[in-house]
């Protein structure tokens, strides 16, 4: 039994560390030579350029990264600002986005009771001290909408609804293959949708995560996780139940690899796509759980098929089929 004293030291304890936490804060700023040294002033929220900023611009190496980033963040509650400026290589256009996140809780613990969130994105053009556009949207517990004007940019975004019964926020650039939508109710509490489409040279993934109650992140995704996702390389993971799909059933699926030393030392080893591999398993593969890897040809090179993680059930290797018990394969 737990005597006063050491209550009273380990509640004591646990204040002292919630107030480090919620004093916690941190700043970085990454700045180029032109910034770092007042020669010119990065714009934030959208402000005007200086009147002789693109003549500065200009005379700085085309090499060289022409950019001023800041950001900062306090722990707990979560206060997130970003604010980064950056010119283009050949010093004709700019853009600064700028990021305010407020929340309750902390991502960190992949938590989230969100306040106010906005995004925003300013497009500048050579000779032109005011922003030619602006694109972003703003989420607030009432309400959440789109923010638009100037000229027409790449990225399309699209926020409505009130937040705090149910809300709609999505991200398009038609041009670059990104699609991004987020549903969700009653705050962060409720049933959430999350679908992308992405193709570019970098990333390609097509999916969607769905929890029937996000309980602000992670513990949505503890008591139920629906989630299908294919990406790049023929990848694909799904899973539908408790503790992220894992107590429920899970597949994956990605390319059969073989490396062979290269000619060279110093040349990496040589890839070779052989086939596919895939393992599933239910209820943490104490139901069930597989193991399959096939060629080219979609014979199967190596398995393995059981409940209590192949402890008992079939299996083969090289094409010959084995009867499994205590994970002893039995050949006839």
């Amino acid at each position: 039994m737990v005597g006063p004293h050491l209550r009273r030291a380990i509640a004591a304890l646990a204040m002292f560390s919630l107030a480090v936490l919620s004093l916690a804060s941190c700043s970085s700023v990454s700045r180029a030579d032109l910034f770092k040294n007042k020669e010119a002033k990065a714009p934030i929220n959208g402000r005007a350029l200086e009147p002789d900023a693109w003549e500065k611009f200009a005379t700085v190496d085309q090499k060289r990264n022409l950019r001023s980033s800041k950001t900062g963040f306090w722990l707990l509650p979560f206060t997130l600002s970003v604010h980064d400026f950056a010119v283009s290589p050949n010093r004709d256009a700019a853009v600064n986005r700028n990021v305010m996140w407020n929340d309750l809780l902390t991502p960190l613990l992949l938590t989230t009771l969100p306040l106010h969130f906005s995004y925003s994105e300013y497009q500048y053009e050579k000779g032109i001290a005011e922003p030619v556009s602006k694109t972003g949207f703003r989420w607030t517990l009432l309400w959440a909408q789109t923010e638009s004007r100037g000229k027409e940019t790449d990225f399309k975004f699209r926020a409505k609804g009130i937040p705090l019964f149910y809300a709609f926020v999505s991200a398009r650039n038609p041009g670059k293959k990104v699609n991004l939508s987020f549903n969700h109710s009653l705050w962060t509490l409720g049933p959430a949708l999350l679908r992308m489409d992405v193709d570019e040279k970098l990333q390609k993934q097509k999916g969607y995560f769905f929890a029937p109650l996000l309980l602000g992140g992670a513990l949505g995704g503890v008591v139920w996780t629906d989630y299908y996702v294919v990406a790049r390389d023929e990848k694909t993971a799904m899973g539908h139940g408790p503790l992220f799909g894992a107590l429920g059933f899970w597949k994956q699926r990605s390319q059969w690899v073989s490396y062979t030393e290269a000619a060279k030392k110093d040349e990496p080893p040589i890839a070779e796509v052989k086939g596919t591999q895939s393992v599933s398993g239910v209820l943490l593969g104490i139901l069930w759980s597989q193991y399959e890897r096939r060629d080219m040809e979609g014979r199967i090179d190596k398995s393995r098929y059981g409940p209590l993680w192949t402890m008992f059930g079939w299996s083969h290797r090289d094409g010959k089929f084995a009867v499994k018990f205590l994970w002893l394969p039995i050949r006839f």
